[in-house]
């Protein structure tokens, strides 16, 4: 039969005792502070799409009037070719109820769809021959993205065209918009390293106490076995523990006071 020290068993149980407390006190604020973590950088992730969203949105849209004017050219050339190869009459005009612009011919249509950030000031029939003439006139779409003005210049020669953007807005107005998104942008990241500043030092203020407490277990496991007072020095940490209280200061600043009742 095993012999086993009963103080050696005692000094063992309270290790344990003051390890187990310890554990319960830590892990919750780990968990808490994973949580914060967790929220701070699912924040900083959607503050990001907030902010890059608006520019996105503007380049799609940009593109979407880009391929707008590409397939209305090559839809324009084709009708051409087909009046000297085919002999064939085009008809152009704007289907307000769809906003499209229709290129319709004997053998067929083609539908190309206006982007709705593409307002459609003047847009009248346009008659392309069988010989290729077309009626110089101008027909006229106003960008809602930027306030540009584009007017489409049919020539006198022989059904050609030319786009004549001419952007309204001013530079200044522009360059303020850029320097209000760059200003809520910094003002957006200040506050998340403010956030991330201050839960650092709830961090660091949790270890302090957590390690308090462990100096405040041991202070008061050894009052049981001497009388009067006991003092323990932990590096920075002092813990002074006697019948009525136990104080854990730091360079002379209590951080952790238990009243014994």
């Amino acid at each position: 039969m095993d012999l086993v020290d009963p103080k050696l068993s005692t000094s063992n149980s309270k290790a344990f005792l003051s390890d187990l407390l310890g554990r319960l006190f830590y892990y919750p604020q780990i968990i808490l502070e994973s949580l914060i973590e967790m929220i701070i950088v699912l924040g900083i992730a959607a503050l990001t799409m907030l902010i890059g969203w608006p520019s996105m949105q503007r380049t799609i849209q940009k593109n979407e009037e880009r391929q707008f004017w590409q397939t209305f050219r090559q839809a324009w050339q084709a009708a051409q070719v087909r009046s000297k190869t085919s002999n064939e009459s085009t008809h152009v005009f704007y289907l307000k109820s769809h906003s499209q612009v229709v290129f319709s011919w004997a053998s067929g249509t083609e539908h190309i769809n206006v982007p709705s950030t593409l307002s459609v000031r003047r847009f009248n029939d346009i008659e392309m021959k069988k010989t290729g003439y077309v009626s110089p006139q101008t027909e006229e779409f106003v960008s809602t993205l930027d306030n540009t003005d584009y007017q489409i210049r049919i020539q006198l020669a022989w059904g050609s065209y030319h786009v004549h953007a001419t952007q309204k807005k001013h530079r200044a107005v522009m360059l303020g918009e850029s320097v209000t998104a760059l200003a809520i942008a910094a003002l957006s990241i200040v506050c998340l390293m403010t956030g991330l500043n201050e839960l650092n030092h709830q961090r660091k203020l949790a270890d302090e106490q957590l390690v308090a407490s462990r100096l405040a277990k041991e202070a008061s496991d050894a009052l049981k076995s001497h009388q009067g007072r006991v003092r323990i020095v932990r590096a920075q940490l002092v813990a002074t523990a006697d019948h009525s209280r136990v104080v854990v200061e730091r360079s002379g600043k209590c951080i952790l006071k238990l009243e014994r009742r």
